[in-house]
């Protein structure tokens, strides 16, 4: 299939939650969690979402909705062809856009973008528990922070302008 290799999978399978370690000790726990993620699997296949995805619906929106995106924008086979979307590549480039702009929401990528994170944890494996205790923070700390605070901004700006495409242009996310 075209956009195949696209698809990020999102498994009820993923991770045990516990250090391997602890289910050897454990089976039964394991077994149970062995189960219900059977169950869930399930729920995923009869309703198209499971209980465990509604724990955290935003979560399982920015890793579902991108990669949704990005699937639909290499396979789709028609654009509006409005004025806004005169063209099939400019509707593919900004579904594609979209899809960046909601995963850039997600915060477990934004030390990426954060120069300072290096540099921080850096320092944090340097000082000892006393003296963060002492000063309260690292000297890189603040501009550590300053960054995020920015880094979270834009993306909620750009998520959020990405959000109201979606609204506004809903009835065309078809193929």
């Amino acid at each position: 299939m075209k956009g195949e290799s696209m698809k990020e999978k999102y498994s009820v399978f993923e991770g045990l939650g516990y250090r391997p370690r602890y289910y050897l000790r454990h089976p039964i726990k394991w077994v149970s969690l062995k189960c219900r993620q059977i169950k869930w699997a399930y729920q995923r296949i009869v309703y198209g979402w499971c209980e465990s995805d509604s724990w955290s619906i935003d979560s399982w929106y920015l890793k579902v909705m991108p990669n949704m995106l990005r699937y639909f924008a290499a396979n789709t086979h028609s654009f509006p062809g409005t004025t806004e979307f005169p063209t099939y590549e400019s509707w593919i480039n900004k579904i594609n856009e979209v899809a960046d702009a909601i995963e850039g929401y997600d915060e477990s990528k934004w030390d990426e973008k954060n120069e300072y994170y290096e540099e921080y944890m850096n320092e944090l494996k340097n000082w000892q528990v006393n003296d963060i205790v002492s000063h309260g923070t690292t000297p890189t700390y603040t501009k550590y922070r300053q960054r995020d605070k920015a880094i979270a901004a834009n993306a909620y700006v750009q998520f959020d302008n990405a959000m109201r495409w979606i609204i506004e242009h809903f009835h065309h996310l078809w193929d």
